[in-house]
């Protein structure tokens, strides 16, 4: 006879059972006792019968499976008899948000928070505020928690007009931090919205009658806004007025840090790297990033995540010449695509990688084999191997690949002119009157 969940004094009632069944469809997986141990006191107050999961869609089923299966992991490494039943002013509300949230950022918050309610040892940790603080998060404002994470304070500047004796003045921004240069958002316009909330909920407080002695904090923000404070200077009476630029910061509060402790990963949380490493990618800091998604790779990471890391530190590598390092990358990158844009994306950078070691046929085996006839997906990054293959080999064939399609990627606007003339794989070309007159032809 086979019990469900393989345990002799097994505590669940059959219709728990089968709704964990239903969730994980193989209930001998590590850690699906200890979910069950975990919620079996809340089951009933949950909105989550049977029949109510089995009437989801199927978009709806996927969100919660992949979500209860983030549970899982997480509750997988607590000892069996350190797993308390979770309060169900904690546990209601939030497993009935894993039935609909997608967003990676917010549902970890979540799961974080009834992993924490999940052991004894740090239940205390746990408020019920923390529920309501997590609803009132966006996205974006959940990745600048992560990013808040290790930082003491976060100095602002605030730019001013005032009347040239000083008796009045008016502000003409927000505190401006950078943040949003500084980690990847899906709007950094609202940046001003995002710090404004977070200090509505009393995770940060804003100090603008002190600041930081360190100048460099602000010319570092100066630097970032130099822009808008000229912009601004542009616009005021000069005769009249003057633009003054006052600094303060940001400090985490005593509840925002205990919230952080509680439900981000804190120093063990890949986005904070993840959001660093990318940032480093965008100001050309290369080996800055290497080191950033070097430390992201053994955390617990989704399986997206190993593709986007691997495939952008082999990028930095190759940027930084080291071909040997970059085309291992790719080939893990090529391993993890799981769809054809991805894998040619990485094919087509391993045969750059390739074409600069210097292996002609194996080189000649990705573009015609691997990639073959999907090479429209990446024709530019196809354009530029034949390149150096040209400076490898000094055969004309190659060179008349090369520009052929070069010329197709400008006439089809996936590439411009200025990002050719300041791509290394076309330097040696310079100095080519065909590759001049392509470039010339190009609006």
């Amino acid at each position: 006879m086979n019990d469900l969940i393989p345990n002799v004094n097994n505590p669940f009632s059959e219709n728990n059972k089968l709704i964990l069944l239903e969730i994980y469809k193989d209930l001998a997986q590590p850690g699906v006792r200890k979910v069950g141990l975990a919620i079996e006191t809340i089951f009933d107050l949950l909105n989550i019968s049977l029949i109510h999961i089995k009437s989801f869609s199927e978009k709806r089923k996927m969100i919660f499976q992949n979500n209860m299966n983030k549970y899982r992991e997480k509750i997988e490494y607590i000892d069996e008899d350190k797993i308390c039943d979770i309060p169900p002013e904690i546990g209601v509300p939030a497993f009935e948000r894993l039935t609909y949230t997608e967003n990676k950022n917010i549902s970890d918050l979540f799961i974080n928070l009834l992993h924490k309610a999940s052991n004894n040892e740090t239940l205390k940790e746990v408020h019920p505020n923390y529920i309501k603080l997590i609803e009132s998060l966006s996205p974006d404002e959940a990745k600048i928690l992560c990013y808040l994470y290790n930082q003491k304070s976060i100095p602002f500047i605030k730019i001013k007009r005032k009347d040239i004796n000083g008796q009045s003045f008016a502000f003409l921004t927000e505190p401006l931090t950078g943040i949003e240069n500084l980690i990847p958002l899906l709007f950094r316009e609202n940046i001003d919205l995002y710090m404004t909330n977070l200090s509505s909920l009393g995770i940060i407080n804003c100090i603008d009658m002190f600041f930081k002695i360190d100048d460099n904090l602000y010319d570092f923000i100066k630097n970032i806004y130099k822009k808008r404070i000229e912009y601004y200077d542009s616009t005021i009476d000069k005769k009249k007025e003057i633009l003054d630029i006052q600094k303060g910061y940001y400090e985490i509060s005593t509840m925002g840090h205990l919230f952080m402790e509680c439900c981000t990963n804190g120093d063990d949380e890949p986005e904070v790297f993840l959001s660093r490493a990318d940032m480093k990618m965008r100001n050309k800091d290369f080996i800055g990033a290497i080191e950033d998604y070097s430390k992201a790779l053994p955390l617990k990471i989704y399986e997206t995540d190993k593709y986007e890391i691997n495939f952008n530190r082999g990028t930095s590598f190759y940027h930084i010449e080291q071909y040997e390092e970059s085309k291992n990358n790719f080939i893990e990158s090529i391993s993890l695509a799981n769809d054809l844009k991805s894998k040619i994306l990485s094919l087509s950078y391993y045969s750059l990688c390739i074409a600069r070691i210097g292996d002609e046929n194996l080189c000649l085996k990705i573009l015609n084999e691997d990639i073959g006839y999907n090479k429209n997906i990446e024709l530019y990054n196809i354009s530029c191997t034949y390149s150096i293959l040209y400076l490898k080999f000094n055969k004309e064939e190659y060179k008349n690949f090369a520009l052929k399609y070069l010329e197709e990627c400008l006439n089809n606007k996936t590439t411009t002119k200025k990002y050719v003339l300041e791509d290394n794989d076309w330097k040696h070309f310079q100095d080519d009157e065909d590759f001049k007159n392509i470039l010339n032809k190009s609006k």
